[in-house]
């Protein structure tokens, strides 16, 4: 609390504005398609996504820190609450710290281990272009799993 009280803290937008157009992109989607499911912005992975811990296996602890502390921009989930498909912005602001290709990775193959399907957003795509890739991203998916 102390640290706090000696800064000085601001609000800032928790989506950039080019990611804006995606969020209200996939708003407009649900709505249309499948009102029963919801999304959420800026979510850390290891919310989502768990190991099968064991105090015994050092590694179930590394691969969990390897991923956890990382956000996906927009995760979608069912009427259950269950993830259904994660999407990435990779707008202007993607590389900023140039480790970006790194950090897309962990978050690739994390996802793809926990069987979560992951839709990249290229910068400058256009809205129907999104509308149109939520489709596909959707029956690619079947009873909650990518198909094979």
């Amino acid at each position: 609390m102390r640290f706090i009280n000696q800064c000085n803290l601001r609000a800032v937008r928790p989506v950039n504005q080019e990611a804006v157009k995606v969020l209200y992109a996939l708003d407009e989607w649900i709505k249309k398609y499948q009102p029963e499911w919801r999304f959420a912005f800026e979510v850390s992975m290891g919310s989502f996504i768990k190991t099968d811990y064991l105090p015994e296996d050092p590694h179930q602890k590394q691969a969990f820190s390897a991923y956890s502390g990382k956000r996906v921009d927009f995760l979608v989930i069912d009427r259950f609450g269950e993830p259904v498909f994660v999407i990435e912005y990779n707008g202007s602001g993607h590389n900023l710290s140039g480790d970006a290709d790194g950090r897309m990775a962990v978050k690739r193959l994390a996802l793809e281990k926990a069987g979560i399907p992951l839709l990249e957003i290229a910068e400058n795509t256009s809205k129907s272009e999104i509308l149109i890739e939520l489709s596909e991203v959707v029956g690619l998916i079947q009873n909650g799993k990518l198909k094979k």
